[in-house]
């Protein structure tokens, strides 16, 4: 109810109740105040309280309606300068406004959290629960490594995954952990995982992962191939093994080559030349490679016989090396290739 209906109302109701006093009742009554004869209708009497209980009423009123005007200027006031201060912190500018409000203040201090310029951005806000969160983001920023558990977080979270992702840094051997509780493989977080965990892992076990929806792509078989007969993590691998890896990669002729000049010096001449003689037989465009591995090895008399089986325009290359070859020069074959 309004004020004004309300002081409408409460005149009319004491009306009607000295009206209806007075129906039945037109005696007068005598009051004596403080040696002072007052003498009244009895109506009049009756009503005297309620007018009193009603001015009192008035007087709450309008003082805490002046109360309430007061905050709402004042909130109008602090919403003004809110935007002010939005203002400044987006436009990285410094940002001196201070809220009176209580309702204001926490706002406004986080709100100097966001300034573009980390110079001027705030460190401490008045609410230890929201200090302690950004002391935690500001330690994963650092690198660190936090407990979050008190705050029962998604596996998919930014600051879990950045926690996680710190811990990968501080300790290679983590990538098991993570890929186990990966929420989704796609994630760059577990991608570098699956990286990390594919240099120290067995075959077996990076298969392991493969079929849970790990991707091994060329970078992995990078990995792989960089482990075979390495004295730092040594990774035993088959002709089978590395048959199986290549059949889901998408290899070319410069692949093939790359893989030849890495595996050259890992393994022994008749190894290499049946590994590379079974690649050319199953992949087409692993004939340069196989021709630069028998250049390399000196294998001439074969490289002869898969020229000279091919047709004019196959291995235009590889048959001018030869001419250089059957005519006395001598040349490094990486040079070529």
């Amino acid at each position: 109810m309004g004020f004004k209906k309300y002081m409408a109302a409460g005149l009319l109701l004491i009306l009607i109740i000295g009206l209806y006093v007075f129906s039945f009742e037109g005696g007068k009554y005598t009051l004596d105040f403080f040696g002072i004869p007052i003498t009244l209708p009895i109506a009049v009497w009756i009503i005297v309280p309620a007018f009193i209980l009603y001015l009192f009423t008035l007087l709450h009123m309008m003082f805490y309606g002046a109360i309430d005007l007061s905050k709402k200027r004042a909130l109008k006031k602090g919403h003004k300068n809110f935007i002010k201060a939005t203002k400044n912190v987006l436009l990285g500018l410094d940002n001196n406004v201070q809220f009176k409000s209580e309702w204001l203040k926490l706002p406004g201090a986080i709100l100097n959290i966001f300034n573009i310029d980390p110079r001027k951005r705030a460190k401490k806000v008045p609410n230890e629960e929201i200090q302690e969160i950004l002391d935690l983001k500001e330690k994963l920023e650092r690198g660190e490594v936090v407990d979050l558990s008190k705050y029962r977080l998604a596996k998919d979270n930014p600051l879990v995954l950045k926690n996680l992702e710190n811990k990968l840094k501080k300790d290679k051997l983590y990538a098991d952990g993570i890929l186990k509780n990966c929420p989704d493989k796609s994630l760059p977080l577990c991608k570098e995982a699956f990286r990390e965990f594919a240099k120290y892992a067995s075959l077996d076990q990076i298969k392991k992962y493969e079929k849970e929806g790990y991707k091994i792509d060329r970078e992995i078989f990078d990995i792989i191939i960089d482990r075979f007969q390495n004295s730092d993590h040594p990774l035993n691998l088959t002709n089978d093994d590395i048959v199986e890896l290549i059949k889901k990669l998408d290899f070319d002729k410069d692949d093939f080559i790359a893989l030849a000049k890495k595996l050259k010096p890992r393994m022994n001449p008749d190894a290499l030349i049946f590994l590379f003689e079974r690649l050319f037989n199953e992949f087409p465009k692993a004939s340069d490679a196989y021709l630069f591995i028998l250049f390399e090895l000196q294998m001439i008399d074969k490289v002869r016989e898969i020229l000279e089986n091919s047709s004019i325009d196959e291995y235009v290359k590889f048959k001018h090396l030869l001419f250089l070859i059957d005519n006395g020069k001598n040349f490094d074959i990486e040079d070529f290739v």
